[in-house]
């Protein structure tokens, strides 16, 4: 077996303090698109999460293989209902 990269260490996450979100957007059919938590808030007694979700345009080059995009974000730990608030945004090129 050959030598790969060695991975790096995993962050110690405190779950009684903090909590992991994570995004996916499934498996695209092409490069081009993602999937990013822009901002994070309470409001009103619930924490809000912005999702930014991008998508090429038309006219935009991009890789031709399958992608699967996710974000990860860790958050202090909030025991109230969470809402996703989502932008879609697809770039134009030319």
């Amino acid at each position: 077996m050959g030598k790969g990269l060695a991975l790096p260490e995993l962050p110690k996450i405190d779950f009684s303090r903090e909590m992991i979100v994570m995004l996916a957007l499934g498996t695209r059919p092409s490069g081009g698109y993602g999937i990013i938590v822009d901002k994070a808030y309470l409001r009103v007694g619930r924490l809000e999460k912005v999702v930014r979700k991008e998508s090429p345009g038309r006219n935009c080059s991009v890789t031709m293989e399958l992608t699967k995009p996710v974000d990860v974000v860790r958050l202090p730990k909030i025991d109230r209902e969470v809402v996703f608030r989502e932008k879609e945004i697809v770039h134009s090129c030319k």
